[in-house]
């Protein structure tokens, strides 16, 4: 259910609604903010129950639309016809709401208003044409959201003949409509095929009807049906004893609220593990409510969306699996990740279903090909570890009605450790998965010790035939089985009556199912100005590169998803500005609010921000504050940033990116001046460490460091008073081995590329070896750290770094640092999912084995150079709607920081 605009939750709805149709009243029943005053309506303004009502007429040949005076003795109605004109009207609310909503009656205008008049009340426009649905509705729909700027969804209201043009029209323009509310309905066949674009965009349907009109078999529960059936949204209302007159009810409200909390559903992310291909519809339950209405002086039978809960279904694929999944997800997931997997369609009167999804469990339906007479083993055995991959919990609830029941029995034989226990509903035990009829092979779930539950009638035949041989050879080898009959049933339902005894027989058994971890005491994240060497290690341990995650790379939401999940705590390279400096103060505004947005989710995350290797003009568009210039002892003048200044004056390195793109010299005073105003700014928005690239190359004029060591200190004194904890943690790539200046090392720690050797003699591999290259393992320099703490050796991470492509990629032998023709992250990015997923771990086991000085850095966004199927840009991400492009390495980087390394 769509959640209404205050922000209520759907179960706070249903409340609301059902309290409304017995009745109740609440004090504010306005849900729909404020907006500003739309454009005029000309012409002559009339009254209709107490709004200003305006008249048109259309021509019926151009569509042309002109102002009307109303007959005075029409009243509130619309009688008088105009030849080779159709009239129109717009009622206009004393304040129109956010959005300019607005109701669509289908035919009979001022027939039974108190809906409309209810809408007009909240903000909503009522709009009116007299004619059948087509090209005047169009035009119509035009006129109001092109020249008056109405919304461009609608929502509807029709009676009988209206709700047959409501319908049309929204079956005809499935993306322009809100919801329809419907009052005894016809509904055309040429409607009820076209449903599935309602569905597609998720329009909710409301039909109010009489039970003794005939018009409800054939039209409304024919709709009601399809509609279900497709996934789409629709909550019906039969009132006991009436008939196709009178329309709507006496209190409007619960009408009202329907349409007002379908105009802005909330936005509901798709779960990681769908993908980013996939079909969404909603899930509930059809059970019946019979509800006293004093108001109406009836009773209305209820079923829907509306009066039980409703869940997201999600159909998917798993790459190489032809036949599709289907997984029907919980509000709130119980602890553990709780599931059924079973192999039918699930229906809508699968109450267990329903009632584990209301205590937080998954349900997921198999794949079963076209192709085959049944489901795959294999392809069971894929679904079940990309889900379990996804965090699922390891031992799922094996579930089936009749038939089905034989292959879920079989997959659980297959897998015995892999289940926490097998439930069934009038089994048939066959199956097509496995040669091994279930009947005949029950040793291994007997003693895995998985407990089984039967649901049977007493009067189906294969009480005896199926169930009765199961319990007895099942007791014979030693396994737990226990058999609920339903006295007096046959085959049909196969659901039991009581829910309970089933549902707390799979409860208990998800209560014991995951093994007890022992966990190690929680990781010590605390530091205030100063960090001990435990503290660095941890975040070290914990560190990720999310390169541009505050300047509008990726999806900011899943990147933060994604990050608490995997457990990462210092998140590299977040405010990654390579040039562009024009664009710096805006990419400063925009990270102060998502760094908040970071924080909320993980407090103690640290953020790091880059001051890089790299000047150019644009510098010149950046103004100094005054506050940099008092920092550092300069004159206060009103000027910006001067690009020639902070370049070497011998002239090296300029230019050394492009024309007016250079490296600055950090002995300049202008370029202190820079560096000072970033890493400030950096500060001030939160940022609590900052990368400074390639130091030793913007060093190239002072070898004892005086320069860069004046600099640090400033930037350290101004953390001192305005950072989040009082420091900010500074590293740089140190190829020398690190900044140490008279015993004092410079850097909060070191940082450098992994240095990736590439195996000739097999295709595609790289490994890492000390000695290759100018790789960092046992060079990092010790002294006295910033925090005051010595070392021999100062903590130091290495990561997949980025630098550019060779004119052979792909190509092994392309010289230098190259791995395979890639930089180290494109390499990476192109090899297979399983083997990044060893190499992680392979990697940071070889790190803390050859040097415990050095932690593994893991990839989490970065650019390529060498394009990737068309990408350019690495994501570790799970892939999803909101992150089509991810590669799914996040469950990996969860995998390897859950266990300690392996360092023997």
């Amino acid at each position: 259910m769509r959640a209404p605009l205050d922000g209520t939750p759907p179960h706070r709805q249903r409340l609301i609604f059902t309290l409304l149709l017995l009745g109740l009243s609440f004090a504010n029943t306005s849900a729909v903010r404020a907006a500003d005053a739309p454009p005029p309506f000309t012409g002559e303004k009339t009254a209709w129950h107490g709004f200003d009502r305006y008249d048109f007429l259309m021509d019926e040949a151009t569509f042309a639309i002109k102002p009307f005076t109303a007959p005075a003795d029409e009243k509130n109605a619309v009688k008088a016809q105009v030849k080779g004109q159709l009239r129109c009207v717009v009622v206009v609310p004393k304040q129109a709401a956010a959005g300019m909503p607005w109701s669509w009656q289908g035919y009979y205008f001022d027939h039974e208003p108190q809906v409309e008049v209810e809408l007009l009340k909240r903000g909503f426009h009522i709009g009116f044409v007299l004619s059948d649905a087509g090209k005047s509705w169009d035009a119509w729909y035009t006129f109001l959201t092109e020249k008056h700027g109405l919304s461009k969804k609608p929502s509807f209201v029709g009676m009988s003949r209206g709700g047959r043009n409501a319908f049309t029209w929204a079956t005809a323009n499935p993306d322009k409509v809100t919801c329809l509310y419907v009052d005894n309905p016809a509904v055309s066949r040429e409607s009820i095929q076209l449903l599935g674009g309602l569905v597609k965009n998720d329009v909710p349907l409301l039909h109010v009807c009489g039970s003794l009109d005939p018009i409800l078999g054939n039209h409304t529960l024919v709709t009601e049906s399809a509609y279900q059936q497709l996934g789409g949204r629709i909550s019906v209302m039969i009132k006991d004893g009436a008939a196709h007159h009178p329309h709507s009810f006496r209190d409007p409200k619960p009408i009202a609220d329907f349409i007002v909390a379908s105009l802005d559903p909330p936005a509901v992310k798709a779960p990681a593990f769908v993908g980013a291909t996939f079909t969404k519809s909603a899930f509930y339950g059809v059970a019946n409510s019979y509800r006293e209405l004093p108001n109406e002086g009836t009773y209305v039978t209820c079923r829907g969306p509306l009066f039980s809960p409703t869940f997201d279904r999600y159909d998917f694929r798993i790459n190489g699996i032809k036949s599709g999944v289907s997984a029907i997800v919980p509000k709130k997931e119980a602890p553990g990740k709780p599931w059924v997997y079973r192999a039918e369609f699930v229906t809508r009167d699968a109450v267990v279903d329903l009632a584990l999804l209301e205590q937080g469990f998954h349900i997921v339906t198999g794949p079963v090909p076209t192709d085959t007479d049944g489901p795959v083993l294999q392809q069971w055995d894929a679904v079940y570890k990309h889900l379990t991959d996804h965090g699922f919990s390891t031992k799922p609830v094996l579930e089936g009605a009749s038939g089905a029941a034989g292959e879920a029995y079989a997959w659980a034989i297959a897998n015995p450790d892999k289940v926490s226990c097998v439930y069934a509903e009038n089994p048939r035990l066959r199956s097509r998965m496995t040669k091994a009829q279930p009947l005949d092979n029950l040793a291994p779930l007997a003693k895995a010790g998985v407990p089984v539950l039967h649901v049977c009638g007493s009067l189906d035949p294969g009480l005896a035939s199926q169930t009765r041989v199961l319990e007895k050879r099942y007791q014979e080898l030693g396994g737990s089985v226990t058999v609920i009959v339903k006295d007096g049933e046959g085959h049909y339902p196969t659901a039991p009556k009581d829910l309970k005894p089933v549902v707390d027989f799979i409860l208990k058994r998800q209560a014991t199912v995951e093994p007890k971890v022992e966990t190690s005491p929680p990781r010590d994240y605390r530091f205030d100005r100063t960090m001990t060497r435990t503290v660095l290690e941890n975040y070290l341990s914990r560190s990720i590169s999310m390169e541009g995650l505050l300047n509008g790379r990726g999806d900011l939401d899943d990147n933060v998803r994604m990050l608490k999940a995997t457990g990462a705590k210092f998140i590299g390279r977040s405010l990654c500005l390579w040039a562009g400096e024009a664009n710096l103060l805006r990419n400063l505004d925009r990270a102060k609010e998502q760094i908040a947005k970071v924080h909320a989710v993980d407090a103690e995350m640290i953020l790091q921000a880059c001051v890089f290797e790299i000047v150019t003009m644009q510098v010149e568009q950046v103004p100094v504050p005054d506050w940099a210039f008092k920092a550092l002892g300069q004159p206060v003048e009103k000027r910006n940033f001067r690009y020639a200044d902070m370049l070497s004056s011998d002239g090296r390195r300029q230019n050394h990116w492009g024309r007016n793109s250079s490296v600055p010299d950090v002995s300049r005073p202008e370029t202190k001046l820079w560096f000072y105003f970033l890493a400030a700014s950096f500060i001030d928005r939160g940022f609590e460490a900052i990368h400074f690239g390639q130091a030793e190359l913007m060093n190239g004029n002072n070898r004892d460091l005086k320069d860069w060591d004046e600099v640090l200190k400033l930037v350290r004194a101004h953390a001192a008073k305005h950072a989040r904890r009082h420091m900010v943690v500074c590293d740089a790539h140190a190829p020398s081995g690190g900044l140490v200046r008279d015993g004092r090392l410079l850097l909060d720690f070191h940082s450098f590329p992994l240095r990736v050797m590439e195996v000739a003699d097999k295709p595609q591999e790289g490994v890492l070896k000390v000695g290759f290259s100018d790789g960092f393992y046992g060079r990092s320099k010790g002294g006295e750290t910033p925090s005051g703490w010595a070392c021999d050796h100062l903590p130091y991470l290495v990561e997949l770094d980025n630098w550019g492509a060779s004119k052979q990629p792909g190509q092994a032998k392309a010289g230098g640092i190259w791995v395979w023709g890639y930089d180290e992250i494109t390499w990476f990015a192109h090899q297979p999912k399983e083997y990044r997923a060893n190499w992680l771990r392979y990697a940071r086991d070889w790190v803390r084995t050859t040097d415990p000085n050095g932690f593994l850095q893991m990839p989490g966004s970065r650019t390529m150079r060498s394009p990737l199927d068309g990408k350019r840009w690495y994501y570790a991400n799970t892939a999803s709607a909101a992150v089509p492009d991810g590669l799914g390495d996040e469950e990996a980087i969860r995998a390897v920081w859950a266990t300690p390394a392996n360092t023997k």
